[in-house]
């Protein structure tokens, strides 16, 4: 973030878009270099497809990730309307700060992420209720959007700071869960990741074109109150995700 600033401030605002440009393209061919190929013969094949077909019906029907995609549907949005408009909100409602402080608040907001997601590895293979570490994790992230119009920059960049380290572990227990639920073990897996991504990210595509069109006609205070309360009032529905899934799997797999 304080690269792409510190570019579009010195050369225009379409170096940052093409640097970024490269570095996909450049990625995506290191990407096809690197990863092995998976390499299936049309036996193997048909009976993988043959297997995630069979476990589609029961993923559909599950209301764990049916719980998660819906619970943790605020959350996407929030962190979809965060990237896309916080810059531009802290360089225009607080002028003095600078569009060069605004972008550093964010650029470490997002480096906290990597600890999060560490914190997030180590409490998922816990034999913990994990539907907790959501719901409280979510409904803080919540609150910060709630109260972001009415703080101070400092205390603004501390709670980010925790923020992006709960977010981090949130996401990372998000992913966790569906491979310990029994519905979604081997093939199945792809598949109810799958949902949760299609359900969470076509509702934060709606979200952003109301939070553009919101913070344009009545101003950002009211955008960012939604945000908080689109992210708390589904966290309920993390409740219909199985207790302790990792518990069971682990019974089923080494027998007593």
């Amino acid at each position: 973030m304080r690269l792409s600033t510190t570019l579009g401030l010195s050369y225009g605002w379409t170096v940052p878009f093409k640097v970024l440009g490269i570095a996909v393209v450049v990625a995506a061919v290191l990407t096809f270099l690197i990863l092995p190929v998976d390499v299936l013969d049309k036996k193997s094949g048909s009976q993988s497809l043959q297997k995630i077909w069979s476990h589609a019906g029961d993923i559909l029907k599950s209301r764990s990730i049916w719980g998660i995609a819906i619970g943790l549907m605020g959350l996407g949005a929030a962190g979809v309307a965060g990237p896309a408009y916080l810059l531009q909100f802290f360089s225009q409602v607080h002028r003095s700060w600078g569009i060069t402080l605004a972008s550093e608040i964010i650029a470490t907001a997002i480096g906290f992420t990597l600890p999060g997601s560490l914190l997030g590895g180590w409490l998922g293979d816990k034999h913990l209720d994990n539907r907790i570490f959501l719901t409280v994790f979510a409904f803080f992230i919540g609150l910060v959007y709630l109260t972001i119009s009415f703080i101070s920059w400092q205390t603004i960049w501390g709670l980010f700071l925790i923020g992006a380290t709960v977010y981090g572990a949130l996401i990372t227990i998000m992913y966790l869960i569906p491979s310990y639920l029994p519905e979604s073990q081997g093939e199945g897996l792809t598949l109810s990741i799958g949902i949760i991504n299609t359900t969470q990210f076509g509702f934060a595509s709606l979200f952003l074109i109301s939070f553009g069109l919101l913070s344009a006609s009545s101003g950002y205070t009211i955008a960012w109150i939604l945000t908080g309360i689109v992210t708390i009032i589904l966290l309920p529905f993390i409740f219909l995700v199985r207790r302790n899934p990792k518990r069971e799997t682990t019974r089923q797999v080494v027998p007593p």
